[in-house]
């Protein structure tokens, strides 16, 4: 049996609809929209794993901001009520079917990248759904198989690119 691994760069798509929602303290609106736009991710892409990964939940940098202190510097923290939220949200979207992956300290980025190229090493599909062009990193040129990032895709209509 063939894989596709459809791979969300989670934060990044929580914080980019929870920017655009008039009333930042609504949570359930984000859950709506997230879960609308993952339902149409599932029916488009047809993937026989999916799985979220998240940052860390905390609002350090993580190790990087250790070896890195300019890493993230300016980034503007989470907005209160989201950091709130994130359970509320990791929970419906777990009764629609989608894992979470957290690991204390680690980027998401890292995740992401490691987990796309461990199963395309395998000749197997991946796509990863994230709008962060540091994911452009994680080639076919890295492993022998298709790594496709769709660029926010899902929440205008399909733009997806091959990287390479």
């Amino acid at each position: 049996m063939s894989i596709h691994l459809v791979i969300i760069d989670a934060l990044n798509l929580i914080r980019r609809v929870h920017a655009v929602q008039p009333d930042p303290s609504d949570i359930e609106r984000t859950i709506q929209t997230t879960s609308r736009t993952l339902r149409r991710i599932v029916d488009e892409a047809q993937p026989t794993h999916i799985i979220a990964v998240f940052d860390h939940h905390e609002q350090d940098r993580g190790w990087r901001g250790d070896i890195l202190p300019e890493y993230k510097q300016n980034r503007k923290p989470m907005p209160e009520p989201l950091y709130n939220g994130l359970d509320k949200i990791q929970d419906a979207w777990w009764q629609l079917g989608i894992d979470s992956l957290l690991s204390e300290g680690d980027e998401a980025d890292d995740l992401v990248a490691t987990l796309a190229v461990k199963v395309a090493s395998h000749g197997e599909k991946v796509t990863i759904i994230s709008t962060d062009k540091a994911i452009a990193n994680c080639s076919p040129r890295l492993c022998k198989s298709e790594i496709t990032s769709n660029i926010a895709g899902w929440m205008r209509p399909s733009l997806s690119k091959n990287l390479g």
